[in-house]
C-alpha cells in the first residue's frame, strides 16, 4: 500500500513588493521552498521574498515537521482492521499466534491455544483458521469485503490495516465502494473461498496468497479453490490478477476461470453455468447475512492505531511510529526495565536487498546486492545480509543525504540504527512476558529460526505474522545490527537460545538491519 504525505491547502502569498500569488506549499528544499500554483506548475523560491505573515506560516510548518508525532504531514494514521464472524455452520477452530497485536480480542491466557470460533468473534491478525468437514463460515471485514470459507479450509489473515472513517447508520449492504482505504493480505493454504469485494480506493490493496501464486483484487466477486497441487480462480464479476509464483501475471476477467497447477502452464477457460449459479447463490446468501450491520458497528470494532512514515528514496520503505513508554520484564528474568523517553519511527520490515541496492546505488536502482541469499526472483524481498557495520553506516549516510537534498528531513531528524533498548522495546510491543510472543518457548510458526528441520535460509520479509505494534521479523530471519554494532534478535541459522544474545559481527549471512527515524540531540 502506498502511503503518501498530506499536502497543505492553497493560500495567498504576498511578496515584499506587494505581488499576490495563490499557491500551496509542497516542501522545503534546502534553503528554499517549493510551491505549486492552481494550474499545477511547481517552482522554487526563497522564503526571504515574502512578507512577515508568510514567513511565520513557513516557520509553523517547520515546527510541525520537527514534531512528526503531532503532524499529519509526517505520516498517515491507520487502525488495525477488524474481521467479524457473522455466520457459522459446523465447527471452526482458530490458533492465535504470539503476534496477535489486537490484544483486546484475545481471551486471557489463550493466545497460544486452539479455541472454537463463534458468531460475533473478532478474528485478529495472525490467527490461523481451520474449517472442519461439513462446516462453513462467513466473515465481514471492516473495509466492507465479505467472504465465505467452505469446509476443510485453512485460512489466515496476514495483515489488515485501515484508515479511520465516520460512524453512521449506513448499512454495509448499501455500499458500492470500500468503507475507507485499507491493506488486506489473506492466505488460503487449502480449501474454498468465495469473496465479494467492494470497489477499492486507489491507495488500497487486497491480495489472497496461495502456495502457487497471488490473486490481486480491486473490486470483484470470485471463488478461489486451493488443493495441494492446484489453484482454481473463478471470476464472477470485475477482474482479478493472478500471479503464478515465478511466472507472469494473468488478468482474469468476468466469467473466466484460471487453473494453475504446480508443474503446468496456467489455463484460462469460460466459467460454466452451474458454477456461476453456485457462486451467485453463495454471494446472495452471505450478503443477507450482513444485513443490519452498519458503519457505526464496524467503526467500533477497529483496533490499535498506527502512524506510518514512508521513505521515497528507499522505494517507499514503510516505518511505524513507536510511542514512548516503559518495558518491564517479568521478575524472574532479572533484566532491568527499559524506558523510552522519546518516540521514534522504526522500519516495519528488515531492510531488503532491493531497498539496500536502491539507496547504495542511487543512480542505478539495479545495483548489485552483497547478500549470500541473492538468487531467485524473490531475493529482492529478502533482507539484505553479509554486510559490515561500516556498510550499514554508508547506507544510512546515503539515505540521509538523498532525503535531505529532496527537502524531506526536518531539522534535527535523522535515519539511524536502533539502540538495543529501542529494539527490545519495539519487539515486546507492550507485552509483559518472558518472550516477545508470550511465555512459551519459540515454535516454528513464531519466527524464522533453526528448529531442526527448516530451510536454513533467509525468507522474504513479512512471511510470519506481525507483533502487536505491526512489526515483522524483529525476532529471527536475520539478526539486526544496533547502534552499538552488535547484531541481536537471532537469525534463521540460530537456535532459540540466541534470542537474547549478541551474535557474531561482520559480513555474515545471518546479519542484517532495520532503520530508525528520530530526533537526534
Amino acid at each position: 500500500m502506498k502511503i503518501c504525505m498530506s499536502e497543505e491547502e492553497f493560500r495567498k502569498w504576498t511578496s515584499s513588493s506587494g505581488q499576490i500569488l495563490e499557491a500551496k506549499f509542497i516542501k522545503f528544499s534546502g534553503n528554499s521552498i517549493v510551491l505549486q500554483r492552481v494550474d499545477g506548475r511547481q517552482f522554487t523560491l526563497s522564503p526571504k521574498i515574502f512578507v512577515k505573515s508568510d514567513k511565520e506560516y513557513l516557520r509553523s510548518l517547520i515546527n510541525k515537521q520537527t514534531n512528526p508525532q503531532n503532524s499529519k504531514s509526517a505520516g498517515e494514521e491507520f487502525y488495525n482492521g477488524a474481521t467479524l464472524v457473522v455466520a457459522l455452520d459446523g465447527q471452526v477452530e482458530t490458533m492465535s499466534s504470539f503476534s496477535n497485536y489486537n490484544n483486546d480480542y484475545l481471551d486471557n491466557n489463550e493466545s497460544d491455544s486452539k479455541k472454537l470460533v463463534k458468531v460475533g468473534d473478532i478474528l485478529s491478525v495472525g490467527s490461523k483458521i481451520k474449517v472442519s468437514s461439513d462446516s462453513e463460515m462467513t466473515l465481514l471485514f471492516s473495509s466492507g469485503t465479505i467472504a465465505r470459507l467452505g469446509e476443510n479450509s485453512i485460512f489466515s489473515i496476514s495483515e489488515f490495516l485501515q484508515k479511520d472513517f465516520e460512524r453512521s447508520g449506513k448499512k454495509v449492504s448499501e455500499l458500492s465502494q470500500e468503507v475507507s482505504p485499507s491493506t488486506l493480505l489473506l492466505n488460503l493454504n487449502i480449501g474454498d473461498l468465495i469473496v465479494n469485494v467492494k470497489k477499492l480506493n486507489k491507495k488500497s490493496s487486497l491480495e489472497v496468497r496461495t502456495e502457487l501464486g497471488v490473486a490481486g483484487i480491486r473490486g470483484t466477486s470470485f471463488q478461489l479453490f486451493v488443493s495441494e497441487d492446484m489453484s482454481k480462480l473463478s471470476v464472477l464479476s470485475g477482474s482479478v490478477e493472478f500471479s503464478k509464483t515465478g511466472g507472469s501475471p494473468i488478468n482474469a476477467l468476468a466469467s473466466k476461470v484460471v487453473v494453475v497447477e504446480r508443474d503446468n502452464n496456467p489455463e484460462v477457460t469460460d466459467i460454466n453455468p452451474e458454477e456461476k449459479e453456485f457462486i451467485n447463490a453463495i454471494l446472495e446468501r452471505i450478503k443477507k447475512e450482513t444485513d443490519g450491520i452498519d458503519l457505526s458497528t464496524l467503526r467500533g470494532k477497529l483496533g490499535m492505531k498506527h502512524k506510518f512514515h514512508v521513505v521515497p528514496s528507499a522505494g517507499n520503505m514503510e516505518m511505524i511510529w513507536v510511542e514512548p513508554g516503559k518495558l518491564v520484564y517479568p521478575e524472574e528474568m532479572r533484566k532491568r526495565p527499559i524506558e523510552i523517553k522519546e518516540g521514534f519511527y522504526l522500519g516495519k520490515y528488515e531492510v531488503t536487498q532491493a531497498e539496500y541496492a536502491r539507496v547504495k546505488n542511487s543512480s542505478n536502482a539495479r545495483g548489485r546486492t552483497p547478500s549470500f541469499f541473492s538468487s531467485g526472483r524473490e531475493a529482492k524481498n529478502r533482507p539484505v545480509e553479509s554486510i559490515s557495520f561500516q556498510d550499514v553506516r554508508s547506507f544510512l549516510n546515503n539515505l540521509n543525504t538523498i532525503e535531505d537534498k529532496a527537502g524531506r528531513i526536518p531539522e534535527g531528524w535523522k535515519y539511524v540504527l536502533p539502540t538495543e533498548d529501542e529494539f527490545w522495546y519495539a519487539s515486546y510491543a507492550g507485552m509483559n512476558s518472558r518472550y516477545p510472543w508470550g511465555d512459551n518457548e519459540i515454535l516454528p510458526n513464531y519466527a524464522n529460526y533453526d528448529h531442526g528441520n527448516d530451510a536454513n535460509k533467509t525468507l522474504e520479509i513479512g512471511q510470519y505474522s506481525p507483533n502487536r505494534w505491526g512489526f515483522y521479523d524483529l525476532i529471527g530471519n536475520v539478526a539486526e545490527m544496533t547502534l552499538s554494532g552488535s547484531p541481536i534478535g537471532g537469525a534463521y541459522s540460530h537456535k532459540g537460545s540466541y534470542i537474547f544474545g549478541r551474535v557474531t559481527r561482520g559480513k555474515k549471512s545471518h546479519n542484517g538491519f532495520r532503520v530508525v527515524y528520530k530526533v537526534i540531540d
